[in-house]
């Protein structure tokens, strides 16, 4: 069995254009609201909440015309802007966001000021000023200058200043507590969910902890919205834990994600279908090193002398042209199962790395053994009285 997760495929995800969810107060709505009925800008952050992009934005511009939007109602319309592929008018409505924010900070704006702060500054390519603006976000919230509340989208909004400043602990254990929120609240915050769930199952995959990872993955998976990267993250928690099966369902959903792309979800998915086949790999290479700790190309060394086993065993048996001796029949099929084994540990452990496991195998020229794995095993001898089987 595999035992570690190397660095490389666990970066945690990129927080630009960060998806914010949260409701913000609306001073002076355009039209009075009767009594229990959402403001304008209630309304907006809903239709946002819910992922309604195109009606948020003309309710957001709405309320900008009006002159009714601060600085996270103008973070949301510049997010909208950018999905509609307005750079110019994003990058516009992005600075005004930035300096009512700047404004609103300094003037001891709450929370989801400093939030949006942070993450405006991350949009604009500004990390140093956002992980700066985290810390003293959460510097308040440790010190109680901010008041602490229960509400989910809050714990949320302080995961992400956290993990802002690159404070996975501390960033873990708020989003933890806000998933336990919003699961009162389906439906309600689905980006926030998302990117909770990302998050941790990343940091887990990072942890050797793949059974925690493929919890995280598995329910954003149940959740409707997984992408071909958190499909295959998926898989890879559950190759990890010798979970062969379930590791290539997996990878054939992140290939039915991204047809296109699929290229290396699809022989993922056919060394972790012979995996199951074979049963337990071996988990140290030849030299005694596991997998984990082998270079790219000692890897590629590794499955290209183990696919030579196959080829060379192929070429001898067509040489023959007869059965095999008893003996000798017995001896091949321990040589080829030896090598199998050890090519499938090698390949899944170059899979689950990212890297391009079809390339390599094409170029290798053993891609045949990757989707064909009667090519691993010694022909049945003929019995007597069979005609030899047609081409």
């Amino acid at each position: 069995m595999l035992r570690r997760l190397p660095g490389t495929l666990v970066a945690l995800l990129a927080s630009a254009c960060f998806v914010s969810l949260s409701p913000a107060a609306d001073p002076e709505p355009a039209v009075p609201s009767e009594p229990g009925e959402p403001s304008a800008a209630e309304r907006a952050v809903r239709l946002y909440d819910e992922e309604r992009y195109e009606e948020a934005r003309a309710a957001l511009e709405a309320l900008d015309a009006a002159g009714r939007a601060d600085g996270p109602l103008l973070y949301r319309l510049s997010f909208c802007l950018d999905l509609g592929a307005e750079r110019e008018a994003r990058g516009r409505t992005l600075a005004r966001a930035v300096a009512a924010l700047e404004r609103e900070t300094a003037e001891h704006g709450g929370l989801e000021s400093w939030f949006y702060l942070s993450g405006a500054y991350r949009s604009q390519g500004r990390t140093s000023d956002a992980a700066r603006v985290a810390a003293e976000a959460t510097r308040r919230i440790e010190s109680g200058a901010l008041p602490k509340t229960e509400r989910p989208v809050d714990l949320f909004r302080v995961g992400k200043l956290y993990e802002d400043q690159q404070r996975a602990d501390e960033a873990a254990a708020w989003y933890r507590r806000a998933l336990e929120g919003f699961a009162e609240r389906p439906g309600a915050f689905p980006a926030y969910v998302r990117w909770s769930r990302r998050y941790l199952g990343n940091l887990l995959l990072a942890r050797s902890d793949w059974e925690g990872a493929e919890r995280e993955y598995a329910a954003l998976a149940a959740e409707g919205k997984a992408q071909a990267g958190d499909w295959f993250r998926l898989a890879v928690a559950r190759a990890r834990g010798g979970r062969w099966e379930g590791a290539a369902e997996a990878w054939r959903e992140s290939e039915r994600a991204d047809p296109a792309g699929g290229d290396d979800a699809r022989y993922a998915r056919q060394l972790a279908l012979q995996a199951a086949e074979v049963g337990t790999l071996p988990s140290f290479s030849q030299d005694g090193r596991t997998w984990n700790l082998l270079e790219k190309e000692d890897l590629e060394r590794t499955l290209l002398a183990s696919a030579q086993v196959a080829q060379d065993a192929s070429a001898r048996l067509a040489a023959e042209g007869a059965p095999l001796d008893p003996a000798l029949r017995e001896g091949q099929a321990r040589e080829l199962a030896e090598a199998r084994r050890i090519f499938l540990a090698a390949g899944i452990e170059y899979a689950a790395r990212g890297l391009p496991i079809r390339e390599t195998a094409f170029e290798g020229g053993y891609a045949p053994l990757v989707f064909h794995a009667d090519r691993w095993k010694v022909p049945e001898p003929e019995r007597a009285g069979e005609e030899p089987a047609r081409p």
